[in-house]
């Protein structure tokens, strides 16, 4: 895969050799891979209304983690649908359904 990328990307290795993409170009080698929109849709746990991230699993995560956030896949059905994704509130769903609290 690296011989088919070293024309498209820019590259250089390391001190220890190894050969790092640059970060300008990550975006690039990311666009040839397929996102599996639709698969991903039909197990999406997410009820939120008009949501424009559903199937798209990494915008998802993305945006969730940007605000301190975990996506609604994570958590119960019934938590899931109070449309609460903080941390602490994913902490306290779980301990109590595992027993823990």
């Amino acid at each position: 895969m690296l011989i088919a990328l070293r024309g498209l990307l820019g590259y250089r290795p390391d001190q220890t050799g190894f050969i790092v993409i640059l970060e300008t170009h990550l975006e690039i080698a990311m666009t040839g891979r397929i996102c599996n929109v639709q698969r991903n849709k039909d197990r999406c746990g997410c009820t939120y209304p008009g949501c424009s991230r559903q199937g798209y699993c990494c915008d998802c995560i993305h945006y969730h983690w940007k605000h301190k956030e975990l996506p609604g896949c994570l958590f119960p059905e019934d938590a899931e649908k109070t449309y609460d994704r903080s941390l602490k509130y994913f902490i306290e769903v779980w301990s109590k359904k595992l027993g823990k609290k």
